[in-house]
């Protein structure tokens, strides 16, 4: 016996992210009374992330009646990830492992730069000298934005750092 469908993976999860966004700007009234401003306090975030997911939601959620048909493809889906897939997946694991024990010893910047290097090794397929310009640039950034503007403390690590 063949089960109807109820309803669509996108519609599902666009109504999902919809009642996030919602939950989301409940929370957001509930701590409203203790801003400091308009557009500073507590309920910031949770306005401004359940608004878009309430939004994003809906608009995953009515735009999925639209879908085209997708031919049946000639082989059957296997149930597991292609090997090289599956590479980048395990090895984006092992590397956030090895950054939560490499910021504490050699500091933010430095582990952070390795990181970013070989995720963009991993995933961009650039060359070496396009990888360390470019994890030079979001750690030069992501430091401007965080130690420099906001004031948040990274981890020093053993060369001061």
């Amino acid at each position: 016996m063949q089960m109807k469908r109820i309803m669509s993976a996108n519609r599902a999860g666009g109504l999902l992210a919809a009642a996030v966004g919602v939950l989301s700007l409940m929370e957001a009234s509930r701590l409203y009374p203790l801003r400091e401003g308009v557009w500073v306090g507590d309920h910031t975030i949770p306005a401004l992330m359940g608004g878009v997911l309430l939004v994003l939601g809906v608009i995953i959620a009515r735009g999925s009646r639209k879908q085209a048909a997708v031919p049946a493809s000639p082989q059957p889906p296997t149930d597991s990830a292609p090997s090289a897939e599956r590479r980048q997946l395990v090895g984006c694991f092992v590397l956030l492992l090895c950054y939560g024990v490499l910021i504490s010893q050699l500091g933010y910047v430095i582990s952070t730069f390795i990181s970013g290097m070989l995720l963009f090794k991993m995933f961009g397929k650039y060359r070496w000298p396009a990888c360390a310009l470019n994890s030079a640039m979001v750690t030069a950034v992501i430091q401007l934005l965080f130690v420099e503007w906001l004031q948040v403390s990274f981890p020093n690590g053993i060369f001061g750092f």
